[in-house]
């Protein structure tokens, strides 16, 4: 849903990592946001406040491993209890969001390393409702 979102407000941070949305680029100093679905919203629930969630995956190289803890961490603290009242506009779907608040489900997991590359994950939770 809003993955270009959270990217684009993280690539300000981070103008230096090769982005992506819901796909890897496998390559060194690469970050990808993928949607992860999320709880089914309470059938009485009258707000119509919705919980998606979204991972962040880091990828840096041997010549740099500890590039893709430092980027988690800077995620992790540019969303985590993030409160705000921002629209987004998704025109993939012809949908706009209000967004109310982000945080981390935890702390960055450390995935490990394959093939040379250090990967660390950070999952979010957002809280917003479509607007009509």
């Amino acid at each position: 849903m809003i993955e270009r979102y959270l990217m684009k407000r993280a690539k300000v941070l981070l103008p230096e990592f090769k982005w992506s949305i819901n796909y890897s680029t496998r390559s060194e100093s690469a970050a990808t946001v993928y949607y992860e679905g999320g709880p089914i919203p309470q059938p009485n629930n009258e707000t119509d406040l919705r919980y998606p969630q979204y991972m962040f995956y880091f990828q840096s190289s041997r010549q740099n491993w500890d590039e893709s803890m430092i980027a988690a961490y800077k995620v992790y603290d540019l969303f985590h209890k993030l409160t705000l009242d921002e629209l987004v506009e998704v025109k993939e779907i012809g949908k706009t969001y209000r967004v109310y608040y982000m945080q981390a489900l935890g702390e960055p997991i450390r995935v490990g390393e394959d093939q040379g590359v250090m990967e660390y994950s950070l999952n979010i939770q957002v809280t917003l409702r479509e607007e009509t």
